[in-house]
């Protein structure tokens, strides 16, 4: 499927004079009904055309230029990353049966470097949603088609694969992190670096409080000092994450709130509506359980839109401690129960953290 909006260069009138000509004649179906007009072939047709386009010997052709073009679609909207990450999620998430394709095309190629660009431009959506175990099978595949390299795109995909991990699998891929940070300072790619310490710093937690704090400071700092704002408040919800798990709580607030205030700026959904839970725990073990109540349920609307289960989740399941602590073990049941209906159809175990001991 393809949206007119990506199509590239100028929509010219022969563009689109031959493109009005494959709909009248119903080799191409319109669909007008979103603020994309978007085309499509039904499976028959484009089963004929691609039998047709092997007979000319244009198939490569014609698979390397698709895959230039979601490449270059995914340039265009990165800068979204930094600004209006919802935009990025729904733009990006509406092309990718085309994005998944271009990137398992990629990959076979003799040169796969395309592929694994493509793969890195996609991670935040894997990240975001409940595709995350094949944007896992394709971001290890690319991983493994540059293990003998020692280059930023590798260093890139390794952290793309430790930010898949993190919400697609428990205790996420440290090890990946830890490859990407240390490759990154190695070959100068300083964005993955501190894209890649910062999860490190997530895996170090459940090892050694003081290592998790110093990696996640350095990262903030880095990140600060370069404008890398996800990385920045991230780090910092991360910091007040530590401080919640050593009791501090007014610590964890000062942490907190600014990286929360962020993320939210950001569209950063996923991150901040973590940080928002956090918050809320910080507050009701200090004993404002008002407070942390209002907290757990911004930070249960705040993942809902992204419908993924690890952040939506979680958020719940932080929502039902607090109802619990205020007495409330009705309105604490009703927080699960659309999530545990999620969890029932999910087909495999999902990565949704404190769930079974709420």
């Amino acid at each position: 499927m393809l949206g007119l909006a990506e199509l590239p260069g100028p929509a010219t009138p022969g563009l689109l004079a031959a493109l009005r000509g494959l709909v009248d004649t119903s080799l191409v179906v319109a669909d007008t009904t979103g603020p994309v007009a978007r085309c499509r072939m039904l499976d028959v047709i484009r089963a004929y055309a691609l039998a047709r386009l092997a007979e000319a010997g244009e198939s490569e052709l014609v698979r390397d230029r698709h895959l230039d073009l979601r490449l270059a679609a995914a340039a265009a909207l990165a800068p979204l990353l930094e600004t209006d990450r919802d935009r990025w999620r729904a733009a990006t998430a509406a092309e990718y049966p085309d994005i998944r394709a271009a990137v398992e095309w990629g990959l076979s190629r003799p040169d796969p470097a395309r592929g694994r660009r493509l793969a890195v431009a996609t991670a935040w959506l894997w990240h975001l949603d409940d595709r995350g175990v094949e944007g896992l099978r394709l971001l290890r595949r690319a991983a493994e088609l540059g293990a003998a390299e020692r280059t930023p795109l590798q260093a890139e995909v390794l952290a793309a694969l430790a930010l898949v991990a993190d919400t697609a699998t428990p205790g996420g891929d440290p090890d990946a992190a830890r490859a990407a940070r240390d490759l990154a300072a190695e070959v100068d790619a300083p964005a993955a670096g501190r894209l890649a310490r910062s999860l490190a710093a997530i895996g170090d937690i459940g090892v050694d409080l003081d290592v998790a704090a110093a990696q996640a400071l350095q990262a903030r700092d880095e990140a600060r000092a370069t404008g890398d704002g996800f990385v920045a408040d991230a780090s910092g919800a991360l910091l007040g994450l530590i401080a919640l798990l050593r009791d501090r709580y007014r610590e964890a607030a000062e942490h907190l709130e600014p990286a929360v205030a962020g993320l939210l700026r950001r569209g950063d959904r996923s991150v901040a509506s973590s940080g928002l839970a956090w918050l809320a725990l910080a507050a009701a073990r200090s004993g404002d359980l008002a407070r942390a109540g209002d907290l757990a349920e911004q930070a249960v609307r705040t993942a809902e839109p992204l419908r993924e289960l690890h952040r939506m989740g979680a958020a719940a399941a932080v929502l039902a401690e607090v109802r619990c602590r205020q007495v409330r073990a009705d309105a604490a049941a009703a927080a699960l129960a659309s999530i545990d209906r999620l969890v029932e159809r999910a087909g495999r175990p999902p990565n949704v953290p404190g769930w079974g001991r709420r």
